[in-house]
């Protein structure tokens, strides 16, 4: 009585029992598509279809569950699975995704070095600074410098104000984790810019409406009202509206918007935390969640370049 889910963030349920069956872990919402995905109800049987997230880990067995994430165990490193398994679901509540999921996709583990990475076997508890700063928030984006000798080791580090996060220009990055140089790159707007920057999808002359979004089933369709290419403009003046070529639910005419003579924001050089939080506002899958504007598997591991740091340093 008196729990309200608005009042939080994010929920965690972590189920505890002496079954011999383990659920797994998942991170969603509790209106997830239309309500449609859960059955969560308050102590009265009323149904929460609210959009806060949640994330629910079953630390029940300690047999089956560990075989799931590759052998068994002992209690110790149970413990550790569990705790890891919390923060990796409770990352992907703020909108964390699988961290170089693609190249692990191949069997080609570049470094282990992210909590949310497959190649991660429960060593790290570690997520990259840039993840940090521009999807979760966490640490402020003056933590970023192209100045090496700034940089600041990030193990057990507790100072907002200091520089972890080193740029080597084209969307590459290192940081130093524990005396040890991590690099990688991360191009998540690459896929939306070059649709924004397709004339396919807006031609010269013709205007486009967003695209289609659904809501639970294929029945229930909108224009994307957010108007994603909108969004990364430099000035919204050259954005035309007009009849969209893409008909309403009804097969009626609706307004839609011309892009063609329109310029966009260079992402390196305008990236920032508001930028991200233009599309991460929900995560509940309905017509108001625009976070697959972002690509937040696009964070890829790579070989450290000793030579790129140390050239600007120079």
């Amino acid at each position: 009585a008196g729990f309200d889910v608005k009042e939080y963030r994010v929920i965690s349920i972590i189920l505890s029992s002496e079954d011999s069956y383990w659920l797994g872990a998942a991170a969603s919402s509790l209106g997830s598509w239309g309500a449609n995905h859960w059955n969560i109800s308050n102590s009265e049987g009323v149904k929460y279809t609210d959009w806060q997230p949640f994330y629910f880990n079953d630390h029940s067995d300690t047999t089956s569950g560990a075989r799931e994430w590759g052998g068994e165990f002992e209690n110790d490193k149970i413990k550790i699975l569990n705790a890891q398994v919390d923060v990796h679901e409770y990352i992907h509540t703020q909108g964390g995704e699988h961290d170089d999921s693609k190249r692990t996709e191949i069997g080609s583990c570049v470094s282990p070095y992210s909590i949310m990475s497959p190649c991660d076997q429960g060593d790290f508890f570690t997520y990259p600074i840039y993840n940090r700063i521009y999807i979760t928030g966490w640490l402020p984006e003056t933590a970023v410098t192209t100045d090496p000798s700034l940089i600041q080791d990030s193990y057990n580090a507790t100072d907002p104000s200091k520089k972890y996060l080193l740029s080597l220009g084209n969307f590459r990055y290192q940081e130093l984790f524990n005396g040890t140089w991590y690099q990688y790159s991360v191009r998540s707007f690459e896929k939306q810019m070059n649709i924004c920057y397709d004339k396919t999808v807006k031609p010269d002359g013709t205007v486009h409406g967003g695209t289609w979004q659904t809501l639970g089933d294929e029945t229930t369709k909108t224009p994307d009202s957010l108007y994603t290419c909108g969004q990364l403009v430099v000035d919204p003046a050259c954005i035309v509206t007009g009849p969209s070529p893409l008909p309403g639910n009804n097969g009626e005419v609706v307004t839609g918007r011309n892009f063609a003579n329109c310029e966009f924001i260079d992402i390196e050089t305008e990236l920032s935390r508001g930028l991200y939080a233009k599309f991460l506002g929900r995560l509940d899958g309905s017509v108001h969640d625009y976070n697959a504007v972002i690509d937040r598997t696009a964070l890829r591991m790579e070989v450290t370049d000793d030579a790129a740091r140390l050239a600007l340093s120079n």
